[in-house]
């Protein structure tokens, strides 16, 4: 966090913690492998286990 707050992006760091990690972990705890900037999945390279 200490180069974020250095290169003055500590607001956009809090914005992806908040915003973005929250809406795109899944309730299992883990992230898939993309997601579109508006936290949808993306298509993802890996075989799905659903």
């Amino acid at each position: 966090m200490r180069a974020y707050n250095i290169l003055g992006m500590s607001e956009n760091v809090k914005k992806y913690l908040e915003i973005f990690a929250k809406n795109t972990q899944s309730k299992n705890g883990r992230w898939e492998q993309r997601f579109y900037s508006d936290t949808r999945l993306a298509p993802s390279w890996r075989i799905s286990d659903r």
